[in-house]
């Protein structure tokens, strides 16, 4: 199993991401966008859905990403800000900007949905909503989150 196992690390800055694929995963079913200009208050620099296996693994630290993760099938184990959460079907964890957090995937196959937000309104709008003290949220009905998640990736254009 060695063998098929990668290690990966990209610097950004201050910023790592580090971690291991297993395999081709995990995959990546992205649709990324350029920095709108003029800048907008919010945008979504990159959405979509990715498949994870057991083996798989990423840690951020200082993460330079804003990112709402929608856990579909399988179960992850989320850590940041010194919490350890199992999140499952139906449940969402956030990336922080400036945190240190790692995922990784607990079950033999998984899945999640992945919208990252940026611009200058979201540290405003994660405040007031309070969504920045928290780490994970199970929100309901799950389908409805989904179908949120599955219209912004239509919105967002061609890959």
């Amino acid at each position: 199993m060695a063998r098929n196992l990668r290690f990966v690390s990209v610097k950004n800055g201050k910023s790592i991401l580090e971690g291991f694929n297993f395999e081709g995963f995990p995959k990546h079913h992205f649709r990324y966008l350029n920095i709108p200009v003029p800048t907008y208050p919010l945008w979504v620099p990159f959405c979509g859905l990715d498949e994870w296996r057991k083996e798989c693994f990423r840690k951020r630290t200082c993460s330079d990403t804003f990112a709402v993760e929608f856990v579909q099938q399988g179960t992850f184990i989320f850590q940041q800000n010194h919490i350890t959460k199992k999140v499952k079907p139906g449940e969402i964890f956030f990336l922080h900007l400036g945190a240190d957090n790692s995922i990784r995937c607990k079950t033999d196959f998984a899945v999640k949905r992945t919208v990252s937000i940026s611009g200058p309104l979201l540290h405003p709008l994660l405040e007031t909503l309070g969504l920045n003290r928290i780490n994970t949220l199970a929100p309901c009905p799950p389908q409805r989150i989904e179908g949120w998640f599955e219209r912004i990736y239509k919105f967002s254009g061609e890959t």
